[in-house]
């Protein structure tokens, strides 16, 4: 069964990280300014703009579940869809970001930065979520090569594996969500030693407390490349059953 292409795949989270180091290797200010600055950047409406389609995909299939060969997929990929519908409304503050109401006392008191989302209410609904995702990553880095081989075996219209577990198109988006915060990670055990050694544009991307942001750019295309993976896919079977 076909996978959606290398150039989706591969070539939009890629091309989305080159395009981030360039801005900032070219002036990072720009960098500050354009592409990380909270509710006004690139990375914001573009995150926003990820998840969209990805809530949508869900969403329709769903609405037609009946093709999964078991009932549970279809919860399987309501949570996705629902996932995907929490992200992105966060990212925006559920349109405060584009809109610019108040916030109203009662909830900008519950608030660590007064906004009407609610991740920055308490650790269960930011750092948890997060953590599950990081965690999903890190296993679809190494399970969709491990499976490789195996996947060919499957019955698509029988194994629920098929369904469940990605494909290596998702390695990508997975292995570069990863990579962008290994940097802060170690920042106090190496690099701030080394800080006069550091070039700017990588000291303003991944050293200054935003690359979280950068980071959550690259697990939204996480979410989107294994929901549009599963729906280029689903819509093949589809067509099958049907003889077109």
């Amino acid at each position: 069964m076909k996978d959606i292409a290398p150039v989706f795949s591969i070539g939009l989270p890629v091309g989305s990280l080159f395009f981030c180091m360039l801005v900032a290797g070219i002036n990072p200010e720009w960098y500050f300014h354009y592409i990380i600055k909270s509710e006004s950047g690139y990375i914001e409406h573009s995150t926003f703009l990820l998840l969209i389609p990805a809530f949508l995909m869900a969403f329709w299939m769903v609405a037609h579940r009946r093709h999964f060969p078991h009932r549970w997929l279809g919860a399987w990929i309501l949570v996705l869809g629902l996932g995907a519908f929490y992200f992105a409304g966060e990212e925006v503050s559920w349109g405060q970001h584009y809109f610019g109401w108040l916030t109203p006392d009662w909830w900008a008191a519950l608030n660590d930065q007064g906004e009407t989302n609610i991740h920055n209410t308490s650790d269960l609904f930011d750092h948890r979520p997060r953590l599950a995702l990081n965690c999903a990553t890190m296993v679809c880095m190494i399970v969709p090569l491990l499976l490789y081989k195996k996947r060919k075996q499957w019955n698509v219209e029988q194994d629920w594996r098929e369904w469940f577990w990605p494909t290596t198109a998702i390695i990508p988006s997975a292995l570069i969500s990863a990579l962008v915060g290994l940097p802060q990670k170690f920042y106090g055990q190496y690099y701030e030693e080394r800080e006069e050694h550091i070039w700017e544009w990588f000291d303003v991307m991944f050293l200054r407390g935003q690359h979280s942001e950068l980071k959550e750019h690259f697990l939204a295309f996480f979410i989107l490349i294994y929901v549009a993976s599963l729906f280029y896919r689903y819509r093949q079977l589809i067509r099958k059953q049907a003889g077109v």
